[in-house]
């Protein structure tokens, strides 16, 4: 027994002193200083930016004019061209290097003649509707046709069609039931 209560002393004596150390850390508060701050801080928003927000202000660095004067326009424009123009010559020469697929490659000249047949047709095409003389001129009939008579002469040949097919000829035969009547009877009966 006396060394519970031993224990249960020694605990109350931390709780004690945990609860001391924490009063001496706390800072004093009361709900006045921060009404008060609160205050401060509203207007200084009304009357427009805080200091501290004054004093981290932007400002750029004026621009360096030199950067970009005429000579480093230029420049900027001839490696355009210059990578234009490597570009162009990389293509090509990937181009000739290339090679068919396996399966194209059997037919390889059938594939390369007929992309060439097919350039020029494409050319012939472009150049036609350039020309400045056409040579297409449409057939101008200065008569109308007899409708009535047209129709006539197609009822006619109609009718003569209609005439001229061949009907089918009757040819006599015998049907002979009364001999398979007779068969019938002769057969023997199957047993029941």
């Amino acid at each position: 027994k006396q060394w519970y209560q031993r224990r249960v002393r020694g605990r109350e004596r931390v709780k004690a002193d945990s609860k001391a150390l924490t009063k001496a850390l706390q800072k004093p508060f009361s709900f006045e200083n921060r009404a008060a701050i609160k205050r401060s801080r509203s207007l200084s928003a009304l009357d427009g930016e805080s200091p501290k927000q004054q004093s981290q202000r932007f400002s750029a660095r004026p621009f360096p004019h030199h950067l970009f004067d005429g000579e480093v326009e230029e420049k900027m424009k001839e490696e355009e061209a210059y990578r234009n123009i490597r570009l162009k010559m990389r293509a090509e020469q990937l181009l000739a290097e290339s090679d068919l697929p396996s399966s194209m490659k059997r037919h390889a000249l059938h594939y390369t003649d007929g992309r060439i047949r097919r350039a020029v047709q494409e050319e012939k095409e472009q150049r036609a509707h350039l020309t400045e003389e056409h040579t297409f001129s449409p057939v101008i009939r200065n008569f109308i046709p007899d409708f009535e008579l047209l129709h006539k002469q197609e009822e006619e040949a109609l009718a003569r069609r209609q005439i001229a097919k061949p009907t089918t000829v009757v040819e006599p035969f015998a049907l002979r039931t009364e001999i398979l009547a007779e068969c019938k009877k002769r057969a023997p009966k199957p047993p029941e």
